[in-house]
């Protein structure tokens, strides 16, 4: 018994050594460290970059009314090239300063004309003063905005009809798709659209779709293709691409002939 703790005691003996050696450092003061003399960093500041502002947004089509002498009036701006900002409307006194070429709602040119003159006499819920064009001066070969008196119901048909504007059919193609294994309602039914198309006087391109594995042979896609383009033929003024194999699809382009009374 007393030789198993000799032999515990003598394992345990190096660990102690450290424990105590540990427990005496720290108990014995240390000395001060001596400052260390270094000259000190300048202090950094958080620095923000200035701030950019985006340029305003453009107005829509030209400059009407006011804007045409705020703009006029703008320090270091030319009617040629201006760079559009928000101003304030521009005052009566600097209005009498301000010399236009005007055109009358008729089209006649009444040469320069105070704009004071013209905003004066303007009913601005009927007509507008737009500026056309730019003209020099005669005496100072300034550019100097041409106004034209325009009635707002004549700015918005204008604009009523570029939006009804559509591309003429016959440049304007549309597309049908048959499937091979299309039932013969469904087929049916996607030759009348083509009809229709192609009675309006649009340019067709037919398609027939291969979809699935268990689809027809190529001889009969080509039958049925054929048999579309029969069927098609009281409306068709010319093929403007035969019938070709566009992958495992067969596709044809006809060109319409408009019949009377389509639109």
């Amino acid at each position: 018994m007393a030789t198993q703790l000799a032999a515990r005691f003598s394992a345990l003996e190096p660990t102690l050594a450290r424990l105590a050696r540990c427990a005496h450092a720290a108990l014995v003061p240390r000395p001060p460290i001596a400052p260390v003399s270094r000259p000190l960093a300048a202090p950094v500041f958080a620095t923000t970059s200035p701030r950019h502002y985006a340029a305003p947004a453009k107005p829509l089509g030209p400059l009407k009314n006011d804007a045409i002498a705020a703009e006029f009036l703008r320090p270091g701006s030319t009617t040629a090239t201006r760079n559009r900002s928000r101003m304030a409307p521009p005052t009566a006194a600097q209005l009498a300063t301000v010399h236009v070429y005007y055109v009358d709602a008729s089209g006649q040119d009444q040469g320069l004309r105070p704009f004071n003159d013209l905003l004066a006499a303007l009913d601005r819920k009927l007509d507008d003063l737009v500026q056309v064009a730019t003209r020099p001066h005669p005496e100072t070969n300034a550019a100097t905005p041409v106004v034209k008196l325009i009635s707002r119901k004549a700015q918005y048909d204008k604009v009523k009809a570029a939006k009804k504007k559509v591309a003429a059919p016959d440049k304007t193609e549309k597309e049908v798709q048959v499937g091979a294994s299309v039932a013969v309602h469904d087929m049916q039914t996607k030759v009348a659209k083509a009809r229709e198309f192609l009675s309006k006087g649009y340019r067709v391109k037919l398609t027939v779709v291969h979809k699935g594995a268990g689809n027809k042979a190529p001889a009969a896609k080509d039958a049925m293709m054929q048999q579309i383009l029969d069927d098609l033929k009281p409306v068709t003024a010319q093929v403007i691409k035969p019938p070709e194999y566009a992958g495992r699809n067969v596709t044809a382009t006809l060109a319409g002939k408009k019949v009377d009374g389509e639109a």
